[in-house]
């Protein structure tokens, strides 16, 4: 039972909880693209935290209706000797997915990247039809 044994009990339940794999404190993970969603009259805004990338490491891609963002970062290979002692500067690749609806084409949005931030720009817009290939968005 939860509350037997004194304290124990509720203080096991709630150590298992917050070490449950399905439980991530996403202001931590480092793979995880904090993004805030602006809603204008005419657009949505996605400002995207993206520090570290390079601009290049960076794609955005819309297909079927999801507009999904790419980011790689490479491990630093001037590195000359040593041994790390701390690493808490990670490498790797991260994706975001946000559905924008399939009425929009690739050159409806504007993208922009500056200071470790990735700003989206999604019209709001009349139906159309769907492109069936990928439509990757310029970013400058």
């Amino acid at each position: 039972m939860l509350f037997t044994g004194g304290n124990y009990g509720l203080d096991h339940w709630f150590d298992d909880y917050f070490n449950r794999d399905s439980y991530r404190d996403t202001r931590k993970d480092p793979y995880m693209m904090e993004t805030d969603v602006i809603e204008t009259q005419n657009a949505y805004l996605l400002e995207m935290n993206l520090p570290g990338y390079k601009k290049e490491n960076i794609h955005a891609e819309l297909k079927d209706g999801y507009l999904t963002v790419r980011a790689v970062r490479e491990e630093d290979q001037e590195r000359q000797g040593g041994r790390y002692i701390v690493r808490e500067r990670y490498t790797g690749s991260c994706q975001r997915s946000f559905y924008v609806g399939d009425q929009l084409h690739q050159e409806d949005i504007r993208a922009a990247f500056e200071n470790g931030i990735l700003k989206l720009a999604i019209p709001k817009i009349d139906k159309r039809q769907i492109e069936e290939k990928p439509s990757y968005i310029r970013i400058d």
